[in-house]
Formats: C-alpha cells, sequence, structure tokens
C-alpha cells in the first residue's frame, strides 16, 4: 500500500484575467453567471515570476495575484 505524498516543491505564482469571459447556462438557456477566465504562471524562482507579471501588465493584463505556494 502506498501513501499519500504531499506537494514538497515551494514556489511563487501569478495570475492574471485573460479577457475571456465565459458564460454559464441552466439546461434551459438561462444565464446563470459570467464568469472571467483566469490563466496563471508558476516557478520557484520568485524574480522569474515578477517578470512574468511585469510583462503581462505592459501588455495590458489585469494581475489578480502574486502569491507564494507549494508545488
Amino acid at each position: 500500500m502506498r501513501g499519500l505524498t504531499l506537494p514538497t516543491t515551494n514556489g511563487w505564482m501569478v495570475s492574471w484575467y485573460t479577457g475571456e469571459v465565459r458564460t454559464l447556462k441552466n439546461r434551459d438557456g438561462k444565464v446563470i453567471k459570467e464568469v472571467r477566465q483566469m490563466d496563471s504562471y508558476e516557478s520557484t524562482d520568485k524574480a522569474k515570476v515578477e517578470a512574468k507579471a511585469k510583462q503581462l501588465e505592459a501588455e495590458g493584463y489585469e494581475i489578480e495575484m502574486i502569491t507564494e505556494c507549494i508545488f
């Protein structure tokens, strides 16, 4: 029997809104809500993540957050 393996790599992540909007509907076609789509970039190097965030801001994307993470 194998045990549960937890994530052990510390890193950083930047997430941003892509500009796309997804519409969620019921079976009858009634709109439930519209959800802004996001994407993310992860790295173990904080400087790379901050550089990616600056690049995305220069391209006009809205940055949602930069956060420390474990993956």
